[in-house]
C-alpha cells in the first residue's frame, strides 16, 4: 500500500461524537472512517454513500493528499 492509498473508507452512524461535532473522520492505516453523528444522516444515505465510496476505494480513485497522521506518529525503527 502506498502512503496515499485508501483501503476501505465508510460512513458509520455514532452516538459516541463529542459534543458539537456532527462528523468525525478517523483515519487509520489504510482505512478512513466518517462517524456521523445519529439523526443526521439517515442510514439509507449513508448506505447509498457506502457504495459509492466503496466504488471510488477498489478502483483507485480516492486517494488522500499530504501525509497521513498515523504516518507522523510511527516510530520507523
Amino acid at each position: 500500500m502506498s502512503q496515499g492509498e485508501v483501503t476501505t473508507s465508510r460512513i458509520v452512524i455514532s452516538d459516541d461524537l463529542p459534543d458539537g461535532m456532527l462528523v468525525l473522520p478517523v483515519e487509520r492505516r489504510g482505512e478512513m472512517l466518517w462517524l456521523v453523528r445519529r439523526g443526521h444522516i439517515t442510514k439509507e444515505a449513508a448506505d447509498a454513500l457506502n457504495l459509492v465510496i466503496e466504488h471510488q476505494t477498489q478502483h483507485g480513485l480516492w486517494r488522500r493528499s499530504g501525509e497521513p497522521d498515523w504516518a507522523r506518529r510511527e516510530d520507523p525503527s
